[in-house]
């Protein structure tokens, strides 16, 4: 999973997939568990990009997506924001996020 900054966001989620950003730190244990998590889950989806904001790092986007508790992973379609969820998601769940 690709790192991103405030710069490459825009680029970033303005794609023909699906977009899931998960927004999250280097001292997240729950963010940790989640990454492998995404990564295959996107590895098994070729309609799906999926990226990782590090909230100390890009604080601006943090502030931006009213971030207060992570991990938190929003999806994107074109560039929108179409829904998000805080927490721990497994493969069940994430399907079910993605069909929103």
């Amino acid at each position: 999973m690709k790192v991103i900054s405030g710069d490459e966001f825009q680029n970033a989620i303005n794609s023909n997939k699906s977009v899931i950003v998960q927004f999250s730190a280097d001292w997240c244990g729950p963010c940790k568990r989640l990454s492998p998590v995404l990564d295959e889950f996107a590895i098994q989806r070729d309609d799906l990009s999926v990226f990782k904001v590090d909230v100390e790092q890009s604080q601006n986007l943090a502030e931006l997506f009213e971030i207060k508790s992570i991990p938190k992973v929003v999806l994107f379609r074109n560039g929108t924001q179409v829904s998000e969820s805080i927490g721990m998601m497994n493969e069940e769940k994430l399907k079910i996020f993605i069909a929103q």
